[in-house]
């Protein structure tokens, strides 16, 4: 199955445990893939520019982020 996740659900998955997180460890386990547009990347990276969200992850967090949702977006296999 394909899923189209928004900025605000990648957000919290990255900063904390939940729902949310669980959602992108079940894409990476390659059942489902996950679709990614240039739109939800760029709003995901302007949010977590935010201090309060600053407060919860750096720049590398982010950066392994983003590394993770390309491999799981890539070929839905979710090999990271």
């Amino acid at each position: 199955m394909k899923l189209v996740l928004d900025a605000n659900v990648l957000v919290s998955a990255l900063i904390k445990t939940g729902k949310p997180r669980e959602l992108i460890l079940k894409i990476a386990e390659g059942k489902d893939r996950l679709v990614l547009s240039r739109g939800t990347l760029e709003e995901l990276l302007e949010v977590t520019e935010h201090p309060k969200i600053r407060r919860d992850v750096d720049e590398d967090d982010v950066i392994a982020f983003l590394r993770v949702l390309g491999a799981i977006s890539k070929n839905g296999k979710g090999k990271v």
